[in-house]
């Protein structure tokens, strides 16, 4: 939680998920995902196959916030 400070545009919020997502907290990876993005977090190109991300790849809520914008 000492990751979250605004300086960071969400970095600190998207390790946060990619943990949850590893300790097969779907619902709650997800959830700050859409916080990180809210923060500020970069939508870049590595995003979408970061691997600790990996459990959610396959549900559709993932796809739908990770499809490309534009």
């Amino acid at each position: 939680r000492r990751m979250d400070s605004p300086g960071l545009l969400g970095e600190g919020l998207f390790r946060r998920a990619g943990i949850a997502a590893q300790l097969g907290d779907g619902a709650g990876a997800l959830e700050l995902l859409r916080d990180a993005y809210a923060a500020g977090l970069q939508r870049s190109l590595g995003r979408h196959v970061e691997l600790d991300l990996e459990p959610l790849w396959g549900l559709e809520p993932y796809r739908r916030l990770m499809r490309p914008r534009g």
